[in-house]
């Protein structure tokens, strides 16, 4: 385990100057140092998943202490809305998640695996992905249920490397992650004709500038055949036109399912 730390604060270290130059939100910007001085401090891989899912540290999640019956209405509206049923499924929370877990039937289960759970069933609804590019995945939650229930699917995360750092920590505690590839934004740019079957941004490219926007939307439009975006309704998603919208829902249904105070939309676009 300690040799995943060490590669992890090397990739860190490696890429942390560089990411500086990219365009980022103000309140990524100034999260930049606080964050690159608290990876180098860690000491193992526990203390480190805790505190990247401490809200207030990293602000990657929305973790939060949830009541059994608050858990299982969000469970309720993730079947009633999706071909899933959580206590049959191979899904569950992290083993090495505690913050906000509780144990509902015999599922181990949290407010953000409902929050992620959304994306992965609205895409695995409409397909298998075996090549999938996440923008932004926080501490890879996301890719944990994906290797999971598509074990041989390839999965590569573009992110800040302040976030790589905790995402590489936790997708490699849990696998061998072959298949995962990370990338720290300021190489977006060559990331071209990789044929991904599903490009996801689940609250990420909201908080981006606009002109990044536009240049993650250049990214999926030239290496994905499909979109999933789950964030705020204003998000300015601008693909070309041979990119149709198939799907759109911002109901109170799903704000519950996220367990979100803003509301969010989710849209899926597919390429023609």
């Amino acid at each position: 385990m300690s040799d995943i730390l060490n590669m992890a604060k090397n990739h860190l270290r490696n890429n942390y100057l560089q990411s500086l130059t990219f365009p980022l939100s103000d309140h990524w910007r100034n999260k930049q140092e606080i964050l690159y001085q608290q990876a180098m401090k860690l000491q193992d891989i526990s203390e480190a998943i805790r505190w990247a899912q401490i809200y207030d540290n990293t602000t990657f999640n929305h973790r939060i202490g949830r009541s059994d019956s608050q858990l299982q209405n969000q469970i309720d509206l993730l079947e009633k809305r999706h071909k899933f049923v959580l206590q049959s499924s191979v899904i569950e929370e992290s083993p090495l998640s505690i913050l906000g877990v509780k144990t509902i039937g015999n599922k181990k289960f949290s407010n953000i695996l409902g929050y992620h759970l959304e994306a992965l069933l609205a895409i695995t609804d409409r397909m298998q992905p075996e090549n999938i590019l996440e923008i932004g995945a926080g501490i890879g939650e996301l890719a944990r249920l994906f290797k999971i229930l598509i074990p041989a699917c390839k999965y590569t995360i573009a992110d800040m490397p302040t976030a790589l750092f905790f995402s590489e920590i936790y997708l490699r505690s849990h696998f061998k992650a072959e298949d995962i590839t990370f990338i720290p934004i300021q190489y977006a740019s060559q990331i071209k004709n990789n044929n991904f079957d599903i490009a996801i941004s689940q609250g990420s490219i909201q908080e981006m500038p606009e002109d990044m926007v536009n240049s993650w939307c250049e990214v999926i439009a030239r290496s994905a055949f499909s979109f999933l975006s789950i964030n705020y309704p204003k998000t300015p998603i601008k693909l070309p036109n041979n990119w149709k919208m198939t799907y759109c829902d911002s109901s109170p249904e799903l704000k519950t399912i996220l367990d979100t105070t803003e509301v969010f939309e989710e849209r899926f676009y597919v390429r023609s």
